[in-house]
């Protein structure tokens, strides 16, 4: 191993990719130890408990075989994330005085007003976002100065000034910072923790910029300057503001005359996103992003101002374009289709409602250029017409398409529960998987929002031809609210072991769940047996969105290639071959499933399948944080 030239011993271990891996070949001698180490603290994720975001698991960095010191000054990528499950709503520990007195000390799950169970946190005190500077501080003050290269703030709480503000450690001390990630929603305007705009003021390497759950005027300033400053250079960026009317409130109330202004008020009408955030003038386009590569926008408002953002946001030039429930998105395709320019995107997510003429129009828009290798469509409020004209423009990219989701809802309803508030259209007749997939011999990412008996009907004729590796079979929490209870329940549902599921970005996910509904095992049965799906090696079923959210209800089946062993748990095997009683007494074992439920030994076939994950998580039904 001395005898190996450094550089391809590094290109070695930069192979690996497992963490634990790679703290295991750190204990093996100090000459790998001294070589592995950057690669093991290259990127470092801190995590959180939903049920108390005051607190940082931060112990690991102060024991092992190196000092904290020799081993944080490799960090060039620092996550800091909890997870967005249960706890929706006021996340941020500043909320004094928001939560109900509680009788027990840490507070306990209580129905909310719509009647869901949601988790209570501990009511919060005045010291807890002290404890969580002082564990921020102990790694960020380890770290080498300008050595960061990304950093993540993913705990849907407000960053304390120590980070961020005027004379926050990162503001000082890593300022060649090039790619930001934040998610600040459930922030009172009074509990607004310091400033981020002299943070962003002086960031200005940024190729990356992600800001979700924005609420504040403040933040939006922080916005501002922070594409201002990095506007010739971002090559990424994601804007979230998932409660686009309280947003809106805030800022009208912190300009009384908005949006009353001159020459603002024809123009534009009220589209603060435009005038205040991109400062476009009426009239006037320009290319404010020329680098600009990927964009995803949820609940940004285009009205008033098609022309200017197109231009701004040099749509033309995109690869990724990402539109979740954006306002007057529709009419921006529109203009992009009209405008006659070549489009370069291989990758298109939109959500939004089908009204009017709605399918026409995007049919329209995706006609007007090819290439596109992943197209992920979630419908709201859809009905049957016009849908026959619509295949067309899925087919008129069949010579590059890889990965496509088709998604229908029939019904969006105001209400704040969350898992009221869609209804699942199911075994509708407008339609069918034949029509979406015909033609398409690249696609082999698929998912569709049926249930598993119409689909099986509908997939037969045409399933010799499908080379389909992984299938999503969508449906939303809200369409089985109480799936577990009735799952356990039904005879026809068919037992599985809990088990969670451990790597890639599925790393945090909770075990999924230990029954297959009947409907699915009927459909899993067909699909992986000998008349099925030839190619397909993963089947999903359930909501993939927001990191796990709804994973008790997800379920993940691979094909069975080898005899019940010891990579299947006993309790799996004993099912399988326990053996049934008839009337006459005689036991006969039930014929085996030809599929079986994933773990950690089946995480190879994700290898296989390229942009699987994304698929899973594309076009989420639910915001991330609750209105």
């Amino acid at each position: 191993m001395d005898s190996l030239p450094v550089e391809l011993l590094c290109g070695i271990i930069g192979l690996i990719k497992d963490q634990r891996d790679l703290r295991s070949l750190c204990q093996v001698s100090k000459g790998l130890n001294t070589w592995a180490t950057p690669f093991l603290y290259h990127s470092v994720t801190l995590t959180a408990a939903e049920s108390d975001l005051g607190y940082l698991h931060v112990k690991a960095f102060s024991e092992g075989l190196l000092a904290p010191e020799s081993r944080l000054r490799h960090v060039k990528h620092l996550h800091i994330v909890a997870p967005f499950r249960e706890r929706l709503e006021c996340r941020c520990i500043h909320w004094y005085g928001h939560f109900e007195e509680d009788d027990s000390e840490n507070g306990e799950n209580k129905e909310n007003q719509n009647g869901n169970n949601e988790i209570r946190p501990k009511n919060p005190k005045k010291s807890d976002h002290y404890d969580l500077e002082d564990s921020l501080m102990s790694v960020l003050q380890q770290l080498k100065e300008n050595s960061l290269l990304s950093f993540s703030w993913d705990l849907g709480i407000c960053i304390p000034s120590t980070l961020l503000g005027e004379k926050g450690i990162l503001t000082k001390t890593q300022r060649h910072i090039e790619s930001l990630s934040l998610t600040t929603g459930g922030v009172d305007e009074q509990n607004i923790e310091g400033s981020y705009l002299p943070a962003l003021l002086q960031l200005k390497c940024l190729r990356s910029l992600s800001w979700k759950a924005i609420k504040t005027v403040e933040e939006l300033y922080a916005l501002r300057h922070g594409l201002w400053y990095n506007s010739q250079h971002l090559l990424n960026l994601e804007v979230d503001l998932v409660d686009y009317p309280a947003v809106y409130n805030n800022w009208c109330a912190e300009n009384p005359g908005f949006p009353y202004r001159g020459t603002w008020q024809k123009p534009f009408g009220d589209n603060f996103f435009a005038t205040n955030v991109l400062g476009l003038m009426p009239g006037k386009p320009i290319i404010m992003f020329p680098a600009l590569q990927a964009l995803r926008f949820s609940v940004v408002p285009f009205s008033c101002a098609i022309m200017e953002m197109a231009y701004a946001l040099n749509l033309t030039n995109l690869r990724t374009l990402k539109l979740h429930n954006c306002l007057d998105s529709l009419k921006l395709l529109d203009f992009v289709t009209k405008a006659l320019q070549p489009i370069r995107l291989t990758s298109f997510e939109l959500v939004t409602d089908i009204y009017d003429q709605a399918l026409v129009r995007i049919s329209n828009f995706l006609e007007t250029f090819t290439g596109l290798e992943e197209l992920f469509l979630l419908f709201f409020r859809f009905k049957c017409h016009y849908e026959e004209d619509y295949w067309p423009s899925i087919r008129y990219h069949k010579s590059s398409l890889k990965r496509l989701v088709y998604h229908k809802e029939t019904y969006r309803t105001d209400h704040k529960s969350v898992l009221s508030r869609y209804t699942t259209q199911k075994g509708s007749t407008c339609g069918s998987a034949n029509d979406a997939t015909i033609g398409l011999p690249l696609v082999d990412c698929i998912g569709i929002s049926d249930d598993g008996f119409a689909l099986k009907s509908k997939l037969e004729p045409i399933a010799p031809t499908l080379k389909w590796k992984l299938l999503h079979v969508r449906w939303t929490a809200a369409s089985r609210p109480n799936w577990c209870d009735w799952a356990g329940n039904d005879t026809t549902s068919e037992p599985l072991a809990r088990h969670a599921v451990a790597g890639g970005s599925y790393a945090s996910w909770r075990p999924m769940s230990q029954y297959v509904p009947g409907d699915l095992h009927t459909f899993a049965t067909w699909a992986f047996g000998p008349a099925g799906l030839p190619k397909l090696q993963i089947l999903a079923s359930g909501d993939f969105s927001h990191k796990g959210r709804f994973d008790e209800r997800n379920v993940l089946l691979c094909r069975r290639l080898l005899p019940v062993s010891d990579i299947d748990s006993d309790s799996e095997a004993e099912d399988e071959t326990k053996p049934d009683t008839t009337l006459n007494n005689k036991k006969t074992s039930p014929p085996r499933r030809p599929y079986r439920r994933m773990r950690k030994e089946d995480w190879g076939l994700w290898d296989g399948i390229e942009g699987g994950f994304a698929m899973l998580e594309a076009c989420p039904v639910e915001p991330l944080i609750r209105k």
